[in-house]
Parts: C-alpha cells; sequence; structure tokens
C-alpha cells in the first residue's frame, strides 16, 4: 500500500500494475512528448506501482527510474503496431 498526499496527510491506495506502451520511445527520440512519458512513469514509481515500459527502441536502458523497459524492434498485436525502427 502506498500513501499519496502532501503535507503528512495521505490516503491509502494499493500498488497497481502497469504497463506503458509507448511510441516514439521517451528514450531515444526527441519530441514534445518525451518529458511527459518521462515524469509519467517516474510518477507511477514514486506512487509505489510496478511499471512496465514497452517501446520500439532497440537501445532502451533496462529500467528507468525503477520501471522495467521492454525494447522492441517491432510488435504487433492485432490491428495495432509498433513501427520498425533501425
Amino acid at each position: 500500500e502506498a500513501k499519496i498526499g502532501g503535507g503528512g496527510v495521505g490516503v491509502a491506495r494499493e500498488r497497481r500494475r502497469i504497463l506503458v506502451m509507448v511510441e516514439p520511445s521517451p528514450f531515444s527520440h526527441v519530441s514534445g512528448m518525451k518529458n511527459r512519458f518521462l515524469r509519467l512513469i517516474e510518477n507511477l514509481v514514486e506512487l509505489g506501482d510496478d511499471v512496465v515500459v514497452v517501446t520500439p527502441d532497440r537501445n532502451a536502458p533496462a529500467t528507468y527510474h525503477g520501471a522495467q523497459v521492454i525494447g522492441v524492434s517491432g510488435l504487433r498485436t492485432g490491428t495495432f503496431q509498433l513501427p520498425f525502427y533501425p
């Protein structure tokens, strides 16, 4: 259980398991969304959640701020496809 809230007053919440699938990769691609995704991952981990990030990046770090990172060269799930990057 994690506590959220500031000033010493917290609300108990259950730890969640969260999968973040993001394209383009915030670890190698510079865009306006890069910082938003990195802060999202950081905040979820700081709240005590178990976070796994899947991104099309062959050189992604193994972990980021305590989150597991899985870099793939391409992924197809039904009609959804992450593109292949060189």
